[in-house]
């Protein structure tokens, strides 16, 4: 397998001597890349969600109650057949069931608020647990705009907030190993 990973004299002639520069010119191009920073991180964050509605797509709603459940869940209909879903994520995009878990939550809850802002994807996963309908918009605007030691006050105002008690009334079982140098999720128990 070839893989082509760029053209390096292409990436060469992009490059700009600092050296050569006026103090202007310096300062003039630095704001265009903080700029190209600020617009790639911004895509960061857009395709998070764009990945986390692929997910959803592919994965099938966590609940599915009706008798056409594998239509619903694409990844069975994948060439190599895989026997489970930790399996096709692993496979397919080279990510734990956990990770596309945690993005497929943190596009449900945040995506019709998020726009065109970068948003770190760790302080909107973290904050996940104490965001509702009713701060979900402020939560990230917090998430967005403030610095690290600002963002660190406000999740922990956040989590002063009462969190809904929840029933577990559905649950499902996990195998784990034991074995203190592994301790890897193994999967669903099967009934």
């Amino acid at each position: 397998m070839n893989i082509v990973l760029g053209e390096p004299e292409k990436a060469e002639a992009e490059k700009v001597d600092v050296a050569k520069m006026t103090e202007q010119e310096c300062a003039n191009y630095c704001s265009k890349r903080v700029m190209d920073g600020n617009a790639a991180l911004t895509k960061t964050t857009v395709g998070y969600m764009e990945f986390g509605e692929i997910l959803e797509e592919l994965l099938g709603p966590a609940e599915i109650n009706d008798d056409d459940v594998d239509r619903k869940r694409l990844w069975k209909y994948h060439v190599k057949n895989f026997q489970t879903k930790a399996e096709f994520i692993k496979e397919a995009f080279r990510i734990s069931i956990s990770m596309a878990d945690h993005i497929r939550r943190v596009t449900k809850k945040y995506k019709p608020y998020i726009g065109n802002r970068f948003v770190p994807f760790s302080r909107l996963l973290n904050a996940l647990p104490y965001v509702n309908d009713n701060n979900v918009v402020e939560v990230i605007a917090c998430a967005s705009e403030h610095l690290a030691d600002d963002w660190k006050k406000d999740l922990k105002d956040l989590k002063k907030i009462e969190i809904i008690e929840c029933l577990h009334e559905k649950t499902e079982r996990w195998e784990r190993c034991l074995n203190p140098d592994c301790g890897k999720w193994l999967g669903k128990v099967k009934d």
